[in-house]
């Protein structure tokens, strides 16, 4: 927890209401849960999947 505060401090939170600080702090929470979920979906379907970058070959 001494560390939480720590960023809080030193971040534009400083001096926000609980309120705003609880939200930010989730919503970043949930952005980083979903980059990381989707990262390894990503690795267990790798073979799966079919990434075409630039023209299209026939």
């Amino acid at each position: 927890m001494n560390v939480m505060y720590q960023i809080i401090e030193q971040s534009s939170l400083h001096g926000m209401s609980n309120w705003i600080k609880a939200l930010a702090i989730s919503i970043f929470t949930a952005i980083t849960f979903l980059l990381i979920t989707m990262l390894v979906l990503l690795i267990i379907n790798f073979s799966c999947t079919s990434v075409t970058l630039g023209y299209l070959y026939e």
